[in-house]
This record gives C-alpha cells, sequence and structure tokens, in this order.
C-alpha cells in the first residue's frame, strides 16, 4: 500500500492557486499541530478516551482539509480507538499519526521546495 502524504496540487488548487495563502496555510499548520499533538499525547496518558477521541476527530478535519490523507486514516484508526477505550490500539495509532506526522511534513517542504522559482 502506498502512502499518499500530500496532495499538493489539489491543495494549491483549492486554495485559488494563490502560492502565497499556500504558505501561509502551512506555516500555520506547522505551528499548531505539533502542541496539538503533544496534548493527545497527554490525553492519552489520562486515559482520557473521551477527549483522545474529541481531539481525534479535530485532526481528521484538519488533515483532510490540508490534503494529506494518509494522516487522516491515522487519525480516523486513532479515533475509532479512542471511541472504543482500546488502549493498546490508540496507541499504537498515535505513534502512527506522529511517525506519519514528520513524514508527510519532510513530504510538505520538500514538495513546496521544488515549486519554488
Amino acid at each position: 500500500m502506498e502512502l499518499q502524504l500530500f496532495d499538493h496540487p489539489r491543495l494549491e488548487a483549492s486554495l485559488g492557486d494563490d502560492p502565497q495563502a499556500l504558505c501561509e496555510l502551512v506555516d500555520a499548520f506547522v505551528r499548531i499541530q505539533p502542541a496539538r499533538l503533544q496534548h493527545l499525547r497527554a490525553v492519552m496518558r489520562r486515559r482520557d478516551f473521551a477527549e483522545a477521541r474529541r481531539m481525534a476527530h479535530q485532526l481528521v478535519g484538519s488533515f483532510r482539509s490540508m490534503e494529506m490523507p494518509s494522516l487522516a486514516q491515522a487519525a480516523e484508526r486513532l479515533e475509532l480507538a479512542a471511541e472504543q477505550g482500546d488502549v493498546l490500539i490508540s496507541a499504537a495509532s498515535l505513534r502512527q499519526v506522529r511517525r506519519l506526522f514528520v513524514a508527510t511534513l519532510d513530504a510538505v517542504h520538500d514538495q513546496l521546495r521544488e515549486r519554488r522559482p
């Protein structure tokens, strides 16, 4: 199964092919998401599955809107595991989200670098 980390052309098109808007959106995403993932990790340590499910659901929306399908799918698995109160699958899903987040940010930076004149 091939991962689709970041659909740059689709995100750019959704922003009216505005490179400035794309850069601003990506910058905001990069500033905000690491703290959200850290907070989610703390919530998971407390085994607050209701809050973890809510946060994972928000991440699904964020990742989808940023055209990051693999991350969105991993966050969906986390959301479902948290909803079921499954400690092991929730923990494994969170690890997967964190790994994919790093890989996705690398892909975003690579693709943006390739597109710059």
